[in-house]
């Protein structure tokens, strides 16, 4: 019975610090209960709950409400036993192995990673970079499955993903987290910054100072086996301005430096873009320094815009422009989803932060001669 637990005797004897309600003062002791063993699979309804604990039934729902958004109970309907999650009935976190699959090997140099890296070993878990990168392996899902099942893991964190890898690792028993990637139709945690309005908002710009020749330069698996939501949002707002959209604005290089250098050039032939929007910083700068070799400069001949930030725009002024945000916010959810996994929870959380458009010096009006 609960009036034999010292819940409300502790709620009158620290009256001076800050009170839980009672649905919550429940909660953690029905949470202890179960960590003790007390129930098992289920645990009692609503009804029986209440008049067990000689409490109102709305503070016995309130506190089971707890308790399912925690993950450590799962409702089976109106009026029946909430279902326990076995292995969420243990008492303290078990450190997890993580793996972090990289897409590849420089992506060591962003801050995210390291830091990331560095405050889940903090927290006592055990974390290590996987054998090979997705791009070492050709991006290729069954080589990467070969080597994940290899691989000994109580979870992976997998960086910038294609479709396919992420369905991959959403159907294993190891809790995946995706940091980025293509993971929307997968029930796997994840984070990612919102570009998606922001890239809409860069082709308005665009637009406004009389660009109509736009270009999105981005990797393979961004564009199959579809476009991505960026990708399609960067098609959608140049269809709402009357621009016809086609594999010229969208153009397939491959994955490769040549494929790339390939591609730049036979842009700049016949009908050169007015405007790139690049996937990311790589393939931003390695374009700047082609087209740089050949004499056209941004925004003098083609304005550029990266669509991630890079700690090397620091060093440029007037900045670049580009698409920014705050990382920590990222960091922060991935050590929340490795505690959760941690205590045995099911956390499929999927978490959008804000982004913005810095700008910068390297967009202005097409050339005249455009």
């Amino acid at each position: 019975m609960l009036a034999a637990c010292p819940i409300y005797a502790l709620v009158v004897g620290m009256a001076h610090f800050s009170v839980q309600s009672p649905a919550q003062q429940l909660a953690k002791h029905l949470r202890e209960e179960i960590g003790n063993g007390v129930w098992t699979e289920t645990m009692p309804g609503t009804i029986k709950l209440a008049a067990d604990l000689g409490l109102d039934r709305r503070v016995v729902i309130q506190a089971l409400k707890l308790l399912e958004k925690e993950g450590l109970v799962k409702s089976q309907g109106n009026g029946l036993p909430r279902q326990i999650v076995s292995s969420m009935a243990r008492k303290e976190a078990t450190p997890l192995r993580i793996m972090v699959l990289l897409y590849e090997s420089n992506d060591t140099q962003d801050y995210y990673i390291t830091e990331m890296v560095h405050q889940l070993q903090a927290a006592g878990h055990r974390v290590s970079y996987a054998a090979n990168t997705m791009s070492a392996l050709g991006m290729d899902v069954v080589r990467i499955a070969n080597m994940a099942q290899k691989t000994k893991a109580d979870a992976w964190v997998v960086r910038s993903g294609p479709q396919k890898v992420l369905e991959w690792f959403a159907n294993q028993e190891a809790p995946c987290f995706a940091l980025f990637g293509r993971h929307a139709e997968f029930p796997i945690a994840s984070v990612n910054a919102d570009r998606t309005t922001v890239i809409g908002d860069i082709v308005l710009r665009l637009h406004e100072l009389g660009h109509r020749r736009m270009v999105m330069v981005v990797r393979e698996e961004r564009r199959k086996p579809q476009p991505g939501a960026n990708e399609r949002e960067f098609l959608a707002t140049l269809s709402k301005l009357g621009i016809h959209t086609g594999s010229y604005n969208m153009p397939d290089w491959g994955n490769s430096r040549e494929g790339l250098n390939r591609c730049i050039t036979s842009l700049f032939k016949h009908t050169p873009p007015t405007a790139l929007i690049f996937g990311e910083p790589g393939l931003y700068l390695s374009t700047r320094q082609q087209l740089s070799d050949r004499g056209i400069i941004a925004p003098r001949d083609v304005s550029m815009v990266s669509m991630d930030p890079n700690p090397s725009f620091d060093w440029f002024h007037p900045p670049i422009s580009h698409i920014t945000w705050d990382s920590k916010p990222w960091i922060t959810r991935v050590l929340k989803w490795a505690d959760n996994i941690a205590l045995g929870m099911d956390d499929r959380k999927k978490t959008l932060t804000k982004a913005s458009f810095v700008e910068g010096s390297t967009i202005g009006p097409p050339p005249q001669h455009s």
